[in-house]
Order: C-alpha cells, then structure tokens, then sequence
C-alpha cells in the first residue's frame, strides 16, 4: 500500500512538473531550472536513478544496489510496465521541452541561456542513453560531458543570483 502511495505521489508529482509551460513566469522559471538541474545531478550521482525508485527498489529487495536497474518500478505499480515506460518517455520529452521554452521565452541571463541549451543538449542525450539505443554505447562519455556541465550551469547559476550587482 506504501509502494503505491509513493508511486501515485511520484506520478502525480511528474505530471504537475512536465505541464510547467503552461503556468510558467519568469519568476520561477530559475527554480525549475535549478530543480531540473538538480535533478540531473541526483540522476548522475545515483547511476541514473530517481532517489524515490531507489527507496521503493531497496524496500522491496534488502540486497538491491544504486544502479543495478533505471526501471522506475512506482511509475509501474501505478501504470503497468507499457504505459510507464510511455509516460516516462513523455516526461523526459517534457523535461527537454519545459527548458527549451524556458530558454526562448524566459527573461534570463544571456550567457546562461547560452549555457542551459548546451545542457540541456547534453542532457537529452544523458536521458537517451539509459535506454537501448545507439547512444547507450557511449553512456560513461556522455555521462561525463553532461556531469561537467551540470556542475558549469549551477556555478554560474549560483554565481549569477549570489552576485549583488546583477540586475535582470
């Protein structure tokens, strides 16, 4: 019964975040920016894990290990395995779509409009490569290009809005 409020939670969650254009302003356009990113950088960090499936994949299986499957089993449980893996191609389209719309109609920095379409470049890229494609070949590389510019779009995020002269 946990598992599955988890997962309702999780799916629920995920839709309410992928249909961000529709409610965007550029006041919150950089907390989805550095949620996103931070979510890149948990995903890096876990071996291409969501932190919640982790939970619920280590509370079903005591001898389960970060990284041994990406299968997001809460979606599943919600779902069924063909419509979750549908609806998590959906919510990395929409991951990849929320920033790009973000990038052409959003109020930020040039600079970091610059760096967020190399991320998120990099970062359809990274997602692509969890699942059995020709990108999965080259998953450590791209793992390791999309990890640096996580770690270059947060510096200067955290640069930029830390920085008492800038002035949108």
């Amino acid at each position: 019964m946990i598992n599955e409020s988890i997962g309702f939670i999780h799916v629920l969650f995920s839709f309410i975040i992928s249909l961000y254009f529709l409610w965007r302003n550029d006041t919150f356009d950089i907390i989805y920016i550095v949620y996103f990113i931070l979510l890149n950088l948990s995903w890096l960090i876990m071996k291409n894990e969501c932190l919640i499936s982790y939970i619920i994949k280590r509370k079903n299986d005591s001898d389960y290990s970060l990284g041994d499957s990406t299968n997001i089993e809460d979606y599943e449980l919600i779902l069924g395995e063909k419509l979750s893996e549908m609806f998590l191609d959906y919510i990395r389209f929409m991951y990849v779509f929320n920033i790009s719309f973000i990038l052409v109609i959003g109020d930020i920095d040039i600079f970091l409009k610059l760096l967020l379409g190399l991320f998120t470049f990099s970062c359809f890229f990274y997602m692509y490569s969890f699942k059995n494609t020709p990108f999965k070949k080259n998953t450590e590389y791209i793992k390791d290009v999309h990890m640096s510019l996580t770690i270059i779009v947060l510096s200067y995020i955290l640069y930029l809005y830390s920085n008492p002269h800038f002035v949108k």
